[in-house]
């Protein structure tokens, strides 16, 4: 629905690749002082998926105003939309027990008044009859705020820090999502009749202490020298906000997706993330010399 994070990115450059018709809803209607203009650009669109991932990106959580929310659900409903909605497992089912994962059956524990808050939002779009909710784990992708970029930013750095070995996730990385997300729409879309809650995440689960150790290793391979980090054993999540240890059954039972490990392709992801933060500070370096990168020099 918001085109400006990452995840957002990701799902919109996979739509453009691939020739999908689909719009980006501009930011002015979800205020209410344009709840008419709304009502026009929804009737002229008419779409046949809305996919909402306002709430999943750290930096792009702000809420919605409740008011917006209805009118979009009934606008949804209105229409015979399908509604796919991205939900931050993180605030659902924080630190509900060291490296036990919870699949869709499992009793959420929201974390403070925000978690409360998208918990309450999950059941109002359950309330939409065509409607997909997918709980994610914690996310791994080359830019924004996240799993592997936090974690490559602190082993590149000079400063030494904590991670946790007892707060545990499943991670995924961007592009797995937007594949799996392809898939059920595809799906949805020849008359699959599968509604609710999804969790989607690796088919392993990690603490951030492995995760951590895993990246090292593999920078090390690539000939960078790693800060120090301490691992904790006694306390909760230290690199990332809380904990998100997710196991998905219904995907595989209701769609067939077979989910993978986090550590498929992390070696070509690193290695990807090194080339690119070559390229930026090699840029830095020569706009504070003023010299310019002669033409076709990327590295």
């Amino acid at each position: 629905m918001e085109g400006e994070s990452p995840l957002a990115r990701s799902i919109i450059q996979e739509f453009d690749r691939r020739s999908f018709r689909f719009a980006v809803l501009p930011k002015e209607y979800l205020d209410v002082q344009h709840f008419v203009d709304l009502d026009q650009y929804w009737s002229d669109l008419r779409p046949n998926f809305v996919i909402d991932t306002s709430r999943i990106d750290i930096e792009f959580r702000s809420l919605i105003p409740e008011a917006v929310k209805a009118k979009l659900y009934a606008l949804a409903v209105s229409l015979n939309s399908v509604y796919l909605y991205f939900s931050p497992a993180d605030l659902i089912y924080p630190a509900m027990g060291a490296g036990k994962r919870f699949d869709e059956k499992a009793e959420p524990k929201p974390m403070g008044e925000t978690g409360k808050l998208l918990l309450q939002q999950e059941q109002d779009i359950k309330a939409i009859s065509r409607s997909i909710v997918l709980r994610l784990s914690w996310l791994m992708g080359q830019d924004g705020d996240n799993l592997f970029t936090r974690t490559c930013e602190n082993l590149v750095g000079e400063q030494g820090f904590d991670v946790s070995d007892t707060a545990f996730g499943s991670p995924l990385t961007y592009e797995e999502v937007v594949r799996i997300l392809i898939g059920l729409i595809q799906q949805v879309a020849c008359g699959a009749d599968n509604w609710g809650i999804f969790h989607l995440c690796s088919s392993d689960s990690c603490s951030e202490a492995e995760f951590v150790d895993c990246i090292a290793r593999l920078l090390t391979a690539e000939g960078v020298d790693v800060a120090t980090y301490n691992v904790e054993t006694k306390s909760g999540p230290k690199l990332m906000d809380s904990e998100a240890c997710l196991l998905g059954k219904r995907l595989a039972n209701d769609f067939g997706v077979q989910l993978g490990s986090w550590r498929k392709g992390l070696k070509r992801y690193v290695q990807s993330w090194l080339r690119e933060a070559h390229d930026a500070t090699k840029m830095m370096d020569n706009a504070v010399s003023g010299k310019e990168l002669p033409a076709g020099e990327s590295s």
